[in-house]
């Protein structure tokens, strides 16, 4: 539940013998679900308490390499410059997860810290039409807190306004290097992508200022 991760960032769990490591990041809205195997190797991560961008930087304890989550790999210490597996995830409301998982687990409230689940202690801040902290790169196609889902294809990097998509009939196709894809949003904000398959594809929700501070140059639907 993104109100646990709120407060916490990361969560190191074991899914169907999988290490994976869920991370959000409440200051750029960003969910990124990660393998946390790497060479053979199992690391667990944690929270250092840096932003890059404004993102979430997390450390493994492991190494102590730190890890901005968007740039999908590490950037210093033993591991600097190693990409770190992207699990394709969505972000969609409990409801929805519940129906189409019936039987599904869920990460409990009772975490042992003394925190308040209920309240969001970024709302004031997701209201703002500004960033939290000044950017080094300002692309102005967009407002910077603009909702748009991102993904990169053969090294070709595309993100879509949700606000642009939400409200289409049908989902948009688009084709990115070779690959065609399908993009789905809501009127709840939640947006996905698929190939013409319908398999998930690594895509990432986020607010504009952060898609484009890490992917420069990115090309943007509509133009």
């Amino acid at each position: 539940p993104l109100k646990i991760l709120n407060w916490h960032e990361v969560v190191n769990d074991v899914i169907a013998g999988m290490p994976i490591a869920v991370t959000w990041c409440p200051l750029t809205k960003s969910a990124v679900v990660f393998e946390r195997e790497i060479d053979n190797e199992v690391l667990t991560f944690g929270v250092s308490g840096l932003l890059y961008n404004s993102n979430l930087v997390f450390y493994d304890r492991n190494s102590n390499s730190l890890w901005p989550q968007l740039a999908l790999g590490a950037v210093t210490g033993k591991f600097s410059s190693q990409n770190i597996p992207v699990i394709p995830s969505r972000v969609v409301t409990w409801r929805q997860w519940k129906k189409e998982h019936h039987q599904t687990l869920l990460l409990s409230g009772k975490t042992g810290f003394p925190r308040d689940y209920s309240r969001d202690p970024y709302a004031e801040y997701h209201r703002s039409e500004h960033a939290m902290f000044p950017l080094k790169h300002a692309d102005t196609r967009l407002p910077p807190k603009t909702l748009v889902i991102g993904i990169e294809v053969e090294g070709i990097a595309k993100a879509y306004s949700i606000d642009l998509i939400k409200n289409k009939s049908k989902p948009v196709e688009d084709t990115i290097g070779l690959l065609k894809i399908k993009i789905f949003a809501g009127s709840d904000n939640t947006a996905y992508i698929t190939d013409e398959e319908d398999d998930l594809l690594p895509a990432v929700t986020m607010y504009w200022f952060a898609w484009s501070s890490f992917n420069r140059g990115t090309l943007l639907y509509g133009e």
